[in-house]
Formats: C-alpha cells, structure tokens, sequence
C-alpha cells in the first residue's frame, strides 16, 4: 500500500587521456610504465596503454598502498560531465573505506571522507556535476566535492536507512531511500517536499533484496527482487526470483518479472532490463552432465519483447566465475558485460570468454573492448564491476592483474586498482 504527503520541511580539472593512447602509438608499453614507476610507488599514478589483444584504450590508476573500487556495478561513479568521478580506497592493513575524488580521467584529487562518517553507497546529481547524495544510519545529506561540505537533507530517526542507498529518478528531480520499515520515501528535489510512501508488501515466505532496490532510470520506476526464504529440504532448490516494477509516482505495482533478479543486471532510460538466463544443463541420465550456457537477454520493464541478444555454450564458460552487467544512463542502445574467472583457476593459453569487456547492442551486435586483467578469489571487489560514464564515453572497472594467460597491458601493483577505458 503506498502513502502520499507533503512533507514540510574547487574541482581542479586536469589534463585527458595521454596522446600516446590514441590506438596509433607503436611504442613499448612497458618502457612507458617503467618511467611512470620510476617516480616512486608511494603516490597513485596513472598509466596508459593499449590493450594487446582488442585495441582498447585503457588507463590503470596504479596504487600499492592499497585497494580501490568503484561504487558497485549499477551506481555511476562519474559526475553529470564526466569531470570528475569518485573511487573508494582501503588503504594497507585497515579496513576503512575512503571515498576518493579523481577528475574524470582518474588522477587524484582528494580525500573526502571515511566511513562511517558517511556511507560510501552514494549517487551523483544529474544536474550539478559538484554534488552527490549519501547518507549516514538514520539521515540524508547532500555533499558538495567544492567545499567538503554535507548539508542534512532529512532525517528519519529513529528509523535508520536500509543499504540500497539513494537513487534518483530518469529527469533527477526526485530521490528514493529506503527505511527500516520496508517503506520507499520519494521525495522532489532541491526542497525535499512532495514526499511519497510506499510500503512494500512482503510475499509469504519470500524476502527482498533490499540492498540492490532502486529507481531505474526510467520516468519513475523503481525495482526490487524477492527471493524464497529457507531453510530447503535436502536436495530442494528455492523458486525461482521474480521482480515487481513499482512506479513511484503512482505507488502502484507496474508489472511483476517472473524469474528475473535484477542483481547482475541493469535497465536502460528507454525501460528495458539486461540480464542473464542460464541454459538448462543437457545429458543423458548417468552421464555427467554439462555446465548451463547462458543468454544475455533485453525484456521491456513491462514484460514484451524478451529476447536473447548474446548466447554462450556451457563449455565456452568453463573458466568463467561471473558476470556483470551495467547500461550507460543516457544510452538506449547498448550496454556493458564482462566476465572474470576464479584466482588459480585458469587456461594454459588465452582464449575468450575469460576476463573480457563487451559492448552489447540490442540489435545482438558484440564487440570486445578490451580485457580486464583481473581475478577473483575472496575479495568481492576484485571483480571488475564495469560502471560506464552517463553518456557511454568511458568505463572504471577494476583489476588485480593477476590474469597472467596471453598478453596484458596491465602493470600489477599487488592491489585491486580502478581503471578507465575510453570509447571515445
């Protein structure tokens, strides 16, 4: 059931990419990355370089000191014109995560907090490319990068925020949290009146994947997955997952997708989901049986047109551990995959699919941009995560380079670090 009311209540930009990136440079990359070392391994460097295999260009934000990651798959890390973008950092033998300022092209701009004075779960304005909105326990706060400030917008106590953190919807005037209650708070922006509630109801024996609800992108939708709940008997599986699209603006279920969960995927602001559907596994009874292939598949938000767009055998995935997806904001007719395999668990030769990144057109059109480089055993932010930029024209991932299997242009600083490749 959902409840209306009306609530009362300086970024120094730095050079781009280098010219020796431009596709057309012959030179060693090595030679370059040995000059750039040189300098001393106690600050974040950047290093450019061409992938070997696919031709992308690619920027590695090289650090030792530590770890660095983006902000997960499916939250933008750059601002609204791509001047600047936030990275979190866990620096050596601690476990606090620093949100991080670069510029856009990812060179270091500053510290600006650690948490948990603020959550690191944050979304940037679509307007303003010097504010971003997080939040801390039971309050949300606007944050401007120009003069490390965070205003409180509101507070909720004693409710405190569930982790989704907020989201914003398609035009940003409008903001979405989630509390303690189960309730969605909407609210319109700069004023932070025209609240909206929505409850969400809990299916019997099911539960919500709270941290990954949120507007999608599209007019005023928001989305969330509900999982069965066990235990399960010896043997059981759960029920399939299934997704219910919720329109803010009317507090209204807008369609329910069936054995859908919106955790790897992403949606499009045309209102469409990308995401994955394993291949059942194939084999006569008393034979092992294969691994399932899986499809990348585009469905509209309301249901219609759901449709295979890239298909993989389970053999072709025999060292692949994951996937991600993630759609550009202001894209309609692409989006982003990549896939990472388990650390130690790899081929004696390079061959694809393994450790790549993709563009995927809706009209089934691949390309591979590039290779990530990178391996996954416990640390979750080892995956590379792609986030592209809102207009497509550049990705932060991450990587460890520790996919040593065919040639990489990665220089490994025994950290997870960001990287950028530019499609433009």
């Amino acid at each position: 059931m959902c409840i209306f009311r009306t609530a009362v209540l300086s970024i120094v930009l730095l050079s781009g990419f280098c010219a020796a990136c431009d596709g057309n440079d012959k030179s060693d990359s090595r030679d370059r990355r040995a000059a750039v070392l040189a300098n001393g391994n106690t600050k974040t460097q950047v290093i450019d370089f061409v992938d070997p295999t696919y031709r992308g260009r690619i920027r590695q934000v090289y650090n030792p000191n530590g770890d660095e990651h983006n902000l997960y798959h499916y939250r933008t890390p750059f601002n609204s014109d791509n001047s600047s973008l936030l990275g979190i950092e866990t620096p050596h033998g601690t476990k606090q995560y620093q949100v991080t300022l670069y510029d856009g092209d990812g060179r270091f701009l500053k510290k600006l907090f650690t948490v948990p004075e603020y959550d690191w779960r944050v979304v940037w304005d679509r307007k303003d490319p010097h504010i971003f909105y997080t939040w801390r326990k039971t309050a949300l706060y606007r944050y401007d990068v120009q003069w490390n400030k965070a205003e409180l917008l509101r507070s909720f106590e004693p409710l405190s925020l569930k982790p989704a953190g907020p989201s914003f919807n398609q035009i940003g005037d409008r903001i979405l949290v989630v509390t303690a209650d189960n309730v969605v708070h909407t609210f319109r922006l700069p004023d932070m009146d025209d609240e909206r509630l929505c409850h969400i109801d809990m299916p019997e024996g099911y539960y919500a994947g709270w941290d990954k609800l949120r507007l999608i992108g599209y007019r005023d939708y928001f989305a969330v997955t509900f999982f069965e709940r066990g235990p399960f008997p010896q043997g059981g599986k759960p029920k399939p997952p299934f997704t219910r699209i919720y329109d803010a603006a009317t507090g209204k279920v807008f369609h329910t997708l069936e054995g859908i969960s919106i955790g790897h995927g992403d949606f499009s602001p045309d209102g469409k989901l990308a995401y994955v559907k394993l291949n059942p596994r194939q084999g006569r009874a008393g034979r092992r049986r294969p691994r399932p292939g899986v499809q990348a598949r585009v469905v509209n938000i309301d249901g219609r047109d759901d449709h295979a767009v890239y298909e993989l055998s389970g053999d072709a995935l025999r060292y692949v551990r994951n996937y991600h997806i993630t759609w550009p904001d202001n894209v309609n007719d692409w989006f982003a995959m990549s896939f990472f395999p388990q650390t130690g668990h790899l081929p004696a030769e390079y061959k694809p699919p393994l450790d790549e990144l993709m563009q995927i057109r809706t009209d089934g059109t691949v390309k591979i941009l590039g290779r990530t480089g990178t391996t996954c055993a416990k640390n979750f932010w080892a995956q590379p995560q792609q986030s592209p930029s809102v207009d497509g024209s550049r990705i932060l991932f991450h990587t460890n380079g520790t996919c040593q299997v065919g040639k990489l242009g990665y220089e490994s600083s025994g950290t997870i670090d960001l990287c950028i490749l530019y499609l433009k």
